[in-house]
């Protein structure tokens, strides 16, 4: 398990959604249709305190399109941990929003 029960995932392009049900139909809903998706994390920093951490970053999502041409999606996160009681942390929140200057910078070239 990657995340807590009661985890929230938001981001503009989709409705907020809670918990395992809200997870796994948005997961189905939004990227089970993409082909080929693969998606990059890149940590910026992490923060550990007591049984709670942050962390923040970057992230790149690519999918191949409807024709041949493979799309990139370019954004930053944020999200939180709980550590449980096993020693695992699972995450609580997860935080996306685009990264505008990407696709500005992007479209210029």
């Amino acid at each position: 398990m990657l995340f807590t029960d009661s985890a929230v995932f938001e981001w503009p392009a989709v409705p907020t959604v809670r918990g395992r049900e809200g997870l796994e139909a948005m997961a189905r809903e939004v990227w089970a249709p993409l082909a080929n998706i693969e998606l990059r994390i890149i940590p910026a920093s992490r923060h550990v305190a007591g049984d709670h951490a942050t962390e923040f970053g970057a992230f790149e999502e690519s999918w191949d399109g409807d024709s041949a041409r493979r799309h990139t999606e370019y954004g930053r996160y944020a999200s939180t941990f709980r550590r449980q009681r096993s020693g695992d942390w699972l995450m609580e929140r997860w935080l996306g929003f685009e990264d505008s200057t990407r696709a500005r910078a992007a479209a210029r070239k």
